[in-house]
């Protein structure tokens, strides 16, 4: 029997967006993957690279995924000590279909947060953040709050590169 994936991913980012001295870039990623006549064993979850940012739970999972999530940055004109402060927003939402279930059926795991990204090019380390996210919807019920759970967009994003041809793995 046929065995495969459908997968996509969409990647945007914003012009740099000026508002008086302040600057701000959104970025948004979607990705979405199907699997076809999959085994038992293969399966996907929220909690990987590719899932909803910081999510730390082995459950749910099922045959096909859904991910959103939006980050948008502001770049402050001010600096403190050779230091520049940028506030962040992120939102995300992702779900998870099993095999006689729809993804788009299925209950809605959110993130939501806010941070502050702390540059300072005159050092090694010239970045870090600090972001605090609350996940309202939990498989087990209830909420959490994490810290500094999320990798930012922005450190994501690498020149075009074109690569050998390879099978991919259903995560």
């Amino acid at each position: 029997m046929f065995k495969g994936e459908i997968s996509a991913e969409v990647i945007y980012f914003s012009p740099l967006l000026k508002t008086g001295k302040w600057r701000a870039r959104q970025f948004v990623n979607y990705r979405f993957i199907y699997g076809i006549n999959r085994e038992e064993n293969e399966l996907v979850r929220l909690n990987v690279d590719a899932g909803v940012p910081g999510y730390k739970y082995e459950l749910p999972y099922g045959t096909s995924r859904m991910i959103l999530v939006s980050q948008t940055v502001l770049y402050s004109p001010y600096d403190f000590l050779g230091f520049r402060f940028a506030p962040i927003v992120i939102a995300g939402v992702g779900m998870i279909g099993g095999y006689n279930q729809s993804v788009f059926k299925s209950k809605i795991y959110q993130i939501y947060g806010v941070g502050l990204l702390i540059k300072n090019e005159l050092l090694i380390l010239n970045s870090f953040q600090i972001i605090v996210a609350i996940y309202p919807v939990l498989p087990s019920g209830g909420s959490a709050i994490q810290f500094n759970p999320v990798k930012l967009s922005e450190s994501r994003f690498k020149d075009f590169d074109i690569t050998r041809p390879s099978v991919s793995t259903f995560e």
